[in-house]
């Protein structure tokens, strides 16, 4: 199974690009919507995590509907899919974060207007 990261603006167009990661692949794929944010500067947010409630507001239904339409469109090769923050702005941190998730390849709108294939992580 392929974990693709999809970079997440919670807009029709991050959709449309996971759609095109999909159609590119013939094997069980994991979605892997990510947004990524600073870390909070207050201690309060930090220890209490109150800030992480607080971004969901970001997640649109519309956003939600589309995730739920491909997942129908695509039920026989979409396996699972997450939304999900990032918090941090190191690359060592990031590189952690990809290994947890076991992420096979990450794409981008502007990958897909350039290239026919997204790029595999190397």
């Amino acid at each position: 199974m392929k974990t693709i990261l999809v970079p997440a603006d919670f807009t029709s167009n991050t959709i449309k690009v996971a759609q095109e990661a999909v159609q590119a692949f013939e094997c069980d794929i994991r979605l892997l919507f990510v947004h990524a944010f600073n870390m909070p500067d207050s201690e309060q947010d930090l220890l209490f995590g109150s800030y992480r409630n607080e971004n969901r507001k970001y997640v649109s239904p519309e956003f939600l509907k589309g995730i739920e339409d491909l997942k129908d469109v695509f039920s026989y090769k979409v396996k699972n899919v997450i939304v999900d923050f990032f918090y941090g702005t190191t690359p060592m941190l990031f590189s952690s974060y990809l290994d947890y998730y076991d992420v096979s390849l990450i794409v981008s709108s502007a990958i897909f207007q350039s290239l026919s294939t997204p790029f595999a992580r190397i």
